[in-house]
């Protein structure tokens, strides 16, 4: 069953655009080697900021495997929810740093790590 048929109509799983591989310029666009692959995601030329939001608490329950594939060379801010529920003896740069080194293990580098409480507001 491998690979795909060249006639059928594949889209991207992340916008929908229709998958093409001739023009690197035009919507759609993913290399030939790619559609070997079961899910298809095409290469964007749209710039955006990806904000990742986690539970503190679950931290790879709340991550979307293979998500480095999706992000590209966007950058990536990584926001982790329920800083209020930690101990005040926990202090707030070793909870970013072990969330920086968590995500890297998971093929992201976020410029920026931020601790927040949606419960809270802050």
């Amino acid at each position: 069953m491998g690979g795909k048929r060249m006639t059928e109509v594949l889209h991207c799983i992340g916008c929908g655009a229709k998958i093409q591989s001739e023009d690197p310029k035009e919507v759609g666009y993913t290399p030939a080697s790619s559609l070997e692959k079961e899910t298809i995601i095409c290469q964007r030329e749209q710039k955006g900021l990806i904000v990742k939001i986690v539970d503190i608490f679950d931290f790879n329950g709340s991550w979307l495997p293979g998500l480095h594939r999706f992000v590209g060379n966007n950058p990536v801010l990584l926001v982790a929810n329920k800083a209020d529920l930690l101990p005040k003896s926990v202090k707030p740069k070793k909870v970013i740093n072990w969330l920086k080194k968590e995500a890297k293990v998971l093929g992201l580098q976020p410029i920026d790590v931020l601790l927040v409480s949606a419960h809270k507001g802050q």
